[in-house]
């Protein structure tokens, strides 16, 4: 199953910092996607084996992309005790939920790995 647009903005903030590169375009992708320059709070939550890692909720007037570049950057490195290490990255699960005037919308992405693989050195 393909990961959604926002899943894969997610998953991307969060490997921006493991490569110590943008892989973001942020002019690009808020060309190719008008609806990510809405101002809108998000939420992220990583998962590791079903339980709660860590989280974190924007609270300002940021564009959708911000937003997600933002949360999911904090969700995964803010808490020093409680950094998402690289491995521990391709086993999270992670949900985003889109705060909206409406109501919350989630969407959560399956692990990269599930928990019983192994990466074998080359």
């Amino acid at each position: 199953m393909a990961r959604s647009v926002l899943l894969q903005l997610t998953r991307d903030a969060i490997l921006e910092v493991y490569q110590a590169r943008n892989i973001l375009n942020f002019e690009h992708l808020l060309h190719e996607q008008p609806l990510l320059q809405t101002p809108m709070n998000v939420r992220v939550c990583l998962y590791l084996e079903n339980e709660l890692f860590s989280t974190y909720t924007t609270d300002n007037d940021k564009t959708l992309l911000e937003n997600i570049s933002l949360a999911a950057k904090k969700a995964a490195f803010e808490n020093k005790e409680n950094i998402l290490t690289a491995t521990n990255y391709l086993h999270a699960e992670i949900e985003l939920t889109l705060l909206t005037q409406e109501g919350e919308l989630s969407e959560r992405d399956g692990a990269l790995l599930d928990s019983n693989e192994v990466l074998v050195p080359f």
